[in-house]
């Protein structure tokens, strides 16, 4: 018998689910248990889902971002990885810091106080599923790389441990090892978010 180490690569959207699977449940310690259906045998994607959700939320401001030049824009990503038919990817485009503050059009209430569509999620299989929001912003080709989207930071947790309503969100920085550390502004780094949750019956596949 021999043991190997593994290397986590250096914060691909997979790592981070696995940073927020692990360092949320069980307090980051000991072992996390597999989903109840992948106890049971029984494949996610089969059969009438039992137990969904519909997650809807709305990325309202973030704050004390790391690394961050005051003109750069920043934009926001939120998937959600699991299940297959569970995975998805939703964003707001980028916009500037106000004053060390950032929030986008596409979360503030219109003139008349109707509150705008939110991101909305569809989850089967909570249990298996685990929520990522990444902070990112624009380079240009002269900081090398070519140009595109850095990410600046993360939060990641398990779908089943969210509670709804207005929330704040801690950010995290994440190292090649795979290992999880907050900002160098602490708890004064992170994002206000509001959340919905509610039951829903997805349809499935119904096994013959």
């Amino acid at each position: 018998a021999a043991a190997l180490s593994l290397s986590s690569g250096c914060g691909d959207g997979a790592v981070l689910a696995h940073c927020g699977r692990f360092a949320q449940d069980n307090g980051g310690c000991g072992y996390v248990l597999k989903p109840p259906h992948l106890r049971s045998g029984a494949a996610p994607d089969d059969g009438p889902a039992v137990g969904g959700l519909r997650l809807d939320l709305r990325i309202l401001a973030a704050r004390a971002l790391p690394r961050l030049a005051p003109e750069a824009p920043v934009a926001v990503a939120v998937s959600v990885w699991g299940a297959t038919r569970d995975c998805a990817r939703q964003s707001y485009a980028p916009m500037r810091l106000v004053g060390g503050v950032v929030d986008w059009p596409e979360a503030r209430p219109s003139e008349d106080g109707t509150l705008p569509k939110p991101m909305s999620f569809a989850i089967a299989s909570p249990s298996a599923a685990v929520l990522l929001v990444e902070l990112l912003t624009l380079t240009s080709s002269s900081q090398g790389g070519g140009g595109g989207y850095r990410r600046l930071c993360f939060f990641a947790a398990p779908v089943d441990g969210l509670r709804p309503g207005l929330r704040w969100v801690p950010l995290w920085i994440g190292g090649c090892g795979g290992e999880v550390r907050p900002t160098r502004c602490g708890p004064l780094s992170g994002l206000l978010a509001h959340a919905t949750m509610r039951p829903e019956v997805l349809a499935g596949i119904v096994p013959e």
